[in-house]
């Protein structure tokens, strides 16, 4: 049985440097695995837990908490098309407060229910509209606040993503 620090190198040719506890990776450890992907932070049982760094194939950064080998709790992920998010995680999905920068320049600040903007939030979109309301499944859902870059604000009701016909009102400032 592994206890204690080491290195063990599989015939796949992943590799893990780190610390063991009955066998199976606990505490501190780095897992590198053949095709460039890479885990640098805690382990408990085997399983990626606690604080750690993972590093995609294709370019992804995850830096935040774990828990049983799925992103949970506090976390920041750079992804390889250029967005970023930093908030809250559950069970690998995004969930609860966080703050997502799209590629293009685009905010979105506030809930998240499965992976999806849900409940409150702001956006701000990168031709400078902003909404500010209600969201369900990724779409404006419910009472919400739209300026316009023109300078025109509707406040009304949405669905899925569009007004809701006699449930608002446009002003011009």
């Amino acid at each position: 049985m592994r206890h204690g620090g080491g290195k063990r190198t599989y015939a796949d040719g992943r590799v893990y440097v780190g610390n063991w506890k009955e066998d199976k990776k606990h505490g501190f450890g780095k897992y590198t695995y053949p095709d460039g992907k890479v885990y640098e932070g805690h382990w408990e049982d085997g399983k990626r837990h606690g604080n750690g760094k993972y590093t995609g194939a294709e370019g992804a950064v995850y830096e935040g908490n774990w828990k049983d080998d799925k992103y949970h709790g506090w976390g920041k992920m750079t992804y390889a098309d250029g967005r970023v998010y930093e908030g809250n995680w559950k069970n690998g999905k995004l969930q609860g407060w966080g703050k997502q920068t799209c590629a293009n320049g685009a905010v979105y600040e506030g809930n998240y229910e499965d992976n999806y903007w849900y409940g409150w939030g702001k956006m701000t979109y990168a031709d400078g509209r902003i909404y500010v309301g209600s969201w369900k499944n990724g779409k404006k859902h419910g009472k919400g606040k739209m300026t316009y870059a023109d300078g025109r604000i509707y406040v009304g009701n949405w669905k899925n993503d569009k007004k809701k016909r006699g449930k608002g009102k446009t002003y011009v400032r």
